[in-house]
């Protein structure tokens, strides 16, 4: 494959189902064989919809099921446009899960220049989400209550509480964070699906 738009059909072993990852104008395609590894590299700002990913298969010839995007650095997050809708999409914000195909979770990866703010409240009737604040200095409004935030500053939003968030006007850089939002079941204190293997070897 080489140039133009490739395709990969990608079986997914936890569902059972193809995926088809579509990657415009890639800088690289790159099919091997030996662990049998297929790689995608696309532009720093892929279209909606579209992104690269790795993915790796054992020697059982059986595709894993996990994706790789490359966000770039903190500074880099501003310069990506995007949102859930294209009539409200603004610079500084990126729907990864837009970009991968997530099944229980999403996030949104988002900058802000210092003074700028949200511009608008929302809330969720079902959504749980978690802002993770990692650089800059601003506040979120959360119901009649504002609380300042700053890297490091992680907030959980519940149900029904009316949320909006600005950067400080006196910020030193823009304001970063994570947004990880959930809709489904109740997360068990502890993960009870998971498989514990201490004899394996690190792969480095």
């Amino acid at each position: 494959m080489a140039g133009g738009t490739g395709y990969l059909v990608c079986l997914q072993e936890a569902r059972g189902e193809g995926v088809r990852c579509t990657v415009p104008g890639a800088a690289r395609d790159e099919l091997t064989t030996g662990l049998t590894k297929a790689r995608f590299l696309t532009h720093a700002a892929p279209a909606p919809g579209c992104f690269g990913s790795e993915f790796f298969t054992g020697h059982t010839g059986r595709m894993s099921d996990f994706q790789v995007i490359e966000m770039g650095g903190l500074d880099d997050w501003r310069d990506y446009y995007g949102g859930f809708h294209p009539d409200r999409s603004r610079d500084g914000r990126r729907v990864l899960d837009h970009e991968l195909p997530m099944q229980f979770i999403g996030v949104t990866a988002n900058s802000m220049e210092p003074g700028e703010d949200a511009g608008y409240w929302h809330t969720h009737s079902s959504d749980e989400e978690l802002y993770i604040f990692l650089a800059g200095t601003g506040a979120m409004g959360l119901d009649d209550e504002v609380v300042p935030v700053g890297p490091g500053t992680t907030i959980r939003v519940g149900q029904g509480v009316w949320r909006t968030w600005g950067c400080s006007a006196d910020s030193d850089v823009n304001l970063r964070w994570l947004c990880i939002r959930g809709d489904g079941g109740d997360l068990p204190h502890l993960p009870d699906d998971g498989v514990r293997d201490n004899d394996r070897p690190m792969p480095w």
